[in-house]
């Protein structure tokens, strides 16, 4: 009589070992694509935060230098610790921060909206009238800060950054040029824990023409 020939098979132990070494290999897998994960939406937080400070400081360092000075108007357009206002002349070729193409002399003042962490721009015709280009427009998105120092005209031309002060305090038209500093709300990012405060200087180019060649 023949012996049937024996049955080869894995034992117990061996798919035990080939379970152990798929679950390490499963958990390594998912392990790299949350690390995947996690570094692009960390890109995408530095992306959106370097957007968003290149479009609203050059906005803003646009309206400085062209404007014809900085104006402090209660109930008009004022300017402040937090907030800053301008004096702009209209030409052909030029627009507001609402996107606009004002037909006279306007304001531009921009501003953080508290309740939502808005930075806006707000822009007045300068007469008081009505027209359909003033209004308001939301700038940026998780702003938690918004702050300004200002630098007066000295006529030894001998500035230094230790002589920016605070706004309220200065003579609006003899101010030169504004220190700001934007901060982000942790709220605004998916990965991100903080973002440092960004700090620039926007210069009123044509009021320090004006100043230096008339006295402001």
């Amino acid at each position: 009589m023949k012996s049937l020939p024996s049955q080869q098979g894995f034992t117990l132990v061996e798919m035990l070992i080939a379970l152990g070494l798929g679950a390490l290999l499963m958990a390594g897998l998912a392990s790299s694509m949350g690390a995947i994960t996690r570094s692009q939406s960390l890109a995408q937080d530095y992306e959106q935060v370097q957007e968003t400070l290149r479009f609203t400081t050059s906005l803003m360092s646009r309206s400085l230098r062209t404007a014809e000075e900085l104006v402090n108007i209660t109930g008009v357009a004022e300017t402040t610790a937090n907030q800053f206002s301008v004096l702009r002349q209209n030409t052909s070729d030029r627009y507001s921060c609402n996107g606009d193409q004002p037909t006279g002399p306007f304001y531009e003042t921009y501003y953080r909206v508290a309740a939502s962490n808005q930075l806006v721009c707000l822009v007045t015709a300068e007469d008081g009238g009505t027209y359909d280009w003033e209004g308001s427009e939301i700038l940026a998105r998780g702003i938690s800060g918004f702050s300004l120092t200002c630098l007066e005209y000295d006529a030894s031309g001998e500035q230094v950054a230790a002589d920016y002060e605070a706004c309220t305090g200065v003579t609006h038209s003899s101010v030169i040029a504004l220190d700001l500093s934007l901060s982000f709300a942790a709220s605004y990012f998916n990965e991100l824990d903080a973002y440092p405060n960004h700090g620039f200087v926007a210069t009123l180019r044509s009021r320090l023409r004006e100043c230096s060649q008339n006295g402001c």
